[in-house]
């Protein structure tokens, strides 16, 4: 919402038409993060063309959001809605430059005026909850107790070494002091000139050597200073001060471990030294020893209890053991000596951030910005916490005032980029993690987020090219072997996919994400008991892998072997574990009990976007939004946003990116939204936040449309199901969840752009054409079997498969139908293909076959459209059921059969009858349009009603309850009533 630049032209004057490749110009300069070249482009058209309403806003936007000069960008953003008051765009600008700016007050005074130009309400309250967030006071942080600041380390004890045994000659005490005053006034080079000269004349003056090597140190020529202190140590060899100087060299040479001897030697001469346990610390850091580290830090802490560093450092070796909690409390002893120090309040930020004690950090890096506005690790490292919260435009802005102080932080380009992404901005994210790549191109983790971003911009090629460049400098890295997989299967190459992911476990055998993948390119194939046995195996290795477990349940519901029992009871295993493992599901909820008041509706999914559920959900949000008495608020997992992304968030009143967001953290968002009913939409499909609802952070929770089956959790209440399609007493045992039945259960887009519907192809050919444009992996052995029978039954009978990979064809189809008796010949395979094309070939199929136990749903809708029958085997289970439902709704029961032989029996009578197959087509179409308004009505009419009815059973303290929302209930006629009730059961 924020940040968009306008690449439309107006033209304005005569020479108009010049403005477009200025601007175009310009804005490739924005987009590249070459700002300096965007500004100058911006003005120079403002020059030209004083108040230009899209440069105007462009710069606007890069001085506000890019450039962080919020106050600079008002007067332009102004200039540009005097220009053209009508852009919407425009406003969304201007009242987030304002929040930049911290203009509150102004802000809520303008968005009144953004309603009146039509900017969409949900848009208004998301500036709205960005002001809320900006203005929210911070607590202060408790656990401090201030003492007075002591923050330089304690002076030595004055040391006098043993005499000598004969006087050594050396400088008076006036070169010596005149030596000492140079180096203290940081005169370093009139300081190493005296003291060479000094060598020169008392080449055995241990003390000149010393200092000489003191101020070659702090000339930053630390080769040199090391031959002068290794002088020093051998002149002065019972000097601990000496041998503690010389092991700092050593440490700032990148030789710790040499520098440990100097160190211990000087603890030697003197046990009550604390800067050399100190620094004996500093270097086992570098070593990576930190629990060493914590025993000289200790050491140096006993010795100098109020020396700030000793207990800031000490925390920094407790965190880096992983002992958080203790790590604060040595910050907090830092702290309390020295109130205004920034580096130590920074850090004690990230460790509260790391325990997830959010408000505390925020409190924490505030208050370090306040002392160290500067510090750009400082910003990053606030941008973070930010972050984290959720709070994305605070993130993204503390993010940019760290590259605006250092264009080289990596942590704030590279969490930026992340963020961006999360966003759905994928293109700015990329710009990000280029510039990452381009500052560290040997860093396999860069080409590792390259290759990320590009696998959601499905830029397949070059995503495979990142991640292979990862793992060509990192060969062991298990994270760029699962995305590359992923990178090939999800362009549906899965043979290819296969080989890939077999190569990767050569190398790790013990990632479970690598046989969970494997297992989801092998139920693409269609060989779904192979993907059984890898996610099993993924389980295995991770029993808590909670990925594997739901693509197992995917892959069960699609086995023929696996009956109804098994199915639920391997869901509620599923359930029983997660829940197990996060913990008692929230008992209590904050929500007033009122039972007419305005509900809070949250919707989570991973599919607000180019997908299948997208077809169903909506026409309902739509339609559904738009009611006064509920409030919906979208948590979208996904890092995509396509055209159907920003369609359904322009119905949210609340549009949340989770993706990424921790499960604490999402469930504390929920609550802190107020959400009275949750309703999940993807259950064990990819995406799921299931690990969420197991935790109960909304008083009443619903499952629906993403998944046909339960999800397992004792947790989630209900599940809508439609009239006499899964009725309670039959199939209630099936789920966790209590069935509520709907009249219907979803709507299903218009599809308007479709082709138009063409004659039964029989007609013309003489013969019948059965189809299937179902994916692969709902096709196994017995569909096959079964569709062999059929084609023997109707000898002159064609079959099309549609939708098929474009790499390579369906070898084991083919060999199973080719072991039925059916010959290649009477097979027509078509690859995946565009939507219109796809659309298309169904004006070549008379009837479609269906695939069992796992029946279409989409597909089936699809083909109804065009006109097209579907042959259905209903089941007991859920997903059999699915493609019944569709059919029960448009009346074409004669095609819904039980078994095998009713499904060749079908198909043989209406190969006889192609004559009804034409008035089928002819009918199904407008039978559609004409019902596609009424059943979308109907369907959040009897949504509506349910969550009103499930939220009075909350308010009264009841548990949650099967129940039926009758067709009377919702206005509406019920079609099947002189049927009766008895025809789905």
């Amino acid at each position: 919402m924020h940040g968009d630049i306008d690449a439309a032209t107006s033209s304005e004057g005569p020479d108009g038409s010049a403005i477009a490749p200025l601007l175009s110009g310009a804005i490739g300069h924005h987009r590249a993060w070459e700002f300096a070249q965007a500004e100058e482009g911006y003005r120079a058209i403002l020059a030209r063309w004083p108040g230009h309403a899209d440069a105007s806003h462009n710069l606007g936007v890069l001085l506000a959001v890019h450039l962080l000069r919020p106050a600079q960008a008002l007067p332009l953003l102004e200039a540009a809605i005097d220009r053209q008051p009508q852009r919407r765009q425009f406003w969304l600008s201007y009242v987030d430059a304002l929040i930049k700016d911290g203009q509150f007050s102004a802000a809520r005074q303008v968005l009144p005026l953004a309603r009146l130009q039509g900017v969409e309400e949900n848009l208004i309250h998301r500036l709205e909850d960005e002001m809320a967030q900006a203005e929210q006071p911070l607590p202060a942080i408790e656990g401090v107790r201030w003492r007075p600041q002591m923050s330089q380390p304690p002076a030595p004890r004055p040391h006098r070494p043993a005499k000598p045994a004969g006087r050594v000659p050396g400088p008076g005490l006036q070169e010596t002091n005149e030596l000492v005053t140079l180096f203290n006034r940081g005169a370093y080079e009139k300081a190493e000139r005296l003291a060479r000269r000094l060598a020169g004349r008392y080449p055995a003056s241990g003390v000149v050597s010393k200092i000489l090597g003191a101020v070659l140190q702090q000339m930053g020529r630390h080769a040199d200073a090391l031959t002068a202190k290794r002088r020093a140590a051998e002149l002065l060899p019972d000097d601990p001060e000496v041998h503690c100087n010389l092991g700092n060299t050593l440490v700032s040479l990148g030789q710790p471990g040499d520098a440990l001897e100097c160190f211990q030697r000087a603890i030697a001469l003197r046990p009550d030294y604390a800067q050399a346990y100190f620094n004996q610390g500093n270097a086992l850091l570098a070593l990576d020893r930190p629990a060493q580290a914590e025993a000289d830090f200790r050491s140096a802490r006993d010795l100098a209890p109020d020396w700030v560093d000793v207990h800031s450092n000490l925390g920094f070796a407790l965190k880096a053991q992983g002992r958080l909690g203790d790590a604060v409390e040595s910050y907090l002893h830092a702290l309390a000596l020295a109130p205004q120090d920034a580096t130590t309040l920074g850090n004690l930020g990230i460790l509260y951030d790391a325990l997830g004690q959010g408000d505390k950090a925020l409190q924490c890096f505030g208050l370090s910005l306040a002392r160290q506005p500067g510090d750009a690790q400082t910003h990053s490292a606030h941008g973070a916490a930010l972050h984290r919260q959720g709070k994305l435009s605070m993130a993204e802005t503390a993010y940019r005032k760290a590259l605006q102080l250092d264009a080289q932080c990596l942590p704030a380009l590279k969490r930026l980029g992340l963020l961006l992404q999360q966003q759905g901005r994928l293109e700015e994210a990329e710009t990000c993690l280029r510039r990452c790549l381009l500052a560290e191109p040997d860093s396999p983790s860069a080409h590792f987020d390259l290759g990320t971003n590009l696998i959601e911009q499905k830029r397949w090629d070059e995503a495979e090219a990142a991640l292979r460049e990862a793992l060509a400098l990192k060969p062991d890295y298990a994270e760029a072997h699962i995305n590359l997989s992923k990178s090939i299967y999800e362009r549906g190459d899965y043979d290819r996919a296969v080989v890939v992911i077999e190569q990767s476990l050569q190398v790790l055998p013990h990632v479970p994400s690598l046989h969970t993948n494997l297992g989801v390119s092998h139920t693409m194939q269609g060989f779904v008991d192979k993907a059984i046995a890898c996610y099993r195996r993924a389980l295995d290795i991770d029993p808590q892998f909670d990925y594997a477990r739901s693509c197992m349940l995917y892959a069960l519901s699609h086995s023929a072997q696996v009956g109804a029992q098994e199915l639920a009871q391997e869901h509620r295993r599923y359930g029983e574990l997660l829940e197990a493992r996060v913990g008692a599901a929230a008992a209590a909820h904050a929500n007033g009990r009122q039972a007419g008041r305005r509900l809070r509706v949250g919707f989570v999914s991973a599919d607000f976007r180019d997908h299948a559920l997208a077809k169903f959900f909506e026409p309902f949000i739509e339609r559904f939004a738009r009611l006064p008495e509920f409030s919906c608020v979208a948590y979208y997992n996904h890092a995509a946003r396509d055209a159907t992304t920003r369609r359904i968030d322009a119905s949210f009143e609340t549009w949340r990116p989770v993706v990424g967001l921790s499960d604490d953290r999402l469930f504390r968002q929920i609550q802190g939204d107020g959400i009275d009913i949750l309703i999940d939409l993807t259950s064990h499909t990819a995406g799921n936040r299931l690990a969420v609802f197991a935790r109960k952070p909304a008083p009443v929770q619903i499952t629906w449309m993403g998944y046909p089956g339960s999800t397992g959790l004792r947790s989630m209440d209900y599940r809508f199901v439609e009239h006499f399609f899964l009725p309670s007493d039959a199939f209630g045992a099936q789920f966790t969840e209590r069935l509520v039945q709907l009249p219907l259960v979803s709507p299903f887009n218009g599809l308007e752009s479709m082709p138009d519907v063409g004659p039964a192809p029989a007609l013309a050919n003489g013969y019948v054409t059965f189809g299937s444009f179902n994916r692969l992996s709902k096709i196994n052995h017995e569909v096959v079997m079964a569709w062999a029978e059929v084609l023997r039954a109707v000898p002159d009978s064609r079959l099309l498969l549609a939708g098929l990979p474009a790499h390579s064809e369906p070898e084991q189809i083919l060999a199973w139908l080719n072991d039925a008796g059916v010959v290649r010949e009477r097979l027509i395979l078509q690859p995946r293909t565009g939507f219109y094309d796809y659309m298309q070939l169904h004006n070549r199929v008379d009837i479609c076959l269906d695939t069992f136990p796992y029946t279409g749903g989409t597909t089936t809708n699809h083909a109804l459209w065009m006109g097209v029958p579907t042959l259905t085997i209903a089941g007991d289970t859920l997903p059999s059921r699915q493609s019944a439902m569709f059919l029960n709704r448009v009346g074409l029961r004669d095609f819904i059969v039980t078994d095998v032989g009713g499904l060749v029996d079908r198909a043989t009578a209406w190969s006889h009858n192609v004559a009804g197959l034409q008035t089928i087509r002819a009918r199904l179409r407008p039978q559609l349009q004409a019902a596609n308004a009424t059943q979308l009505e109907t369907v959040v009419a009897g949504v509506s009603v349910a969550l009103r009815r499930m939220w009075l059973r909350w308010c009264e303290g009841l548990p949650a309850q099967a129940f039926k929302v009758e067709y009377e209930e919702v206005g509406a006629h019920d079609p099947h009533a002189a049927r009766g009730q008895e025809e789905m059961a």
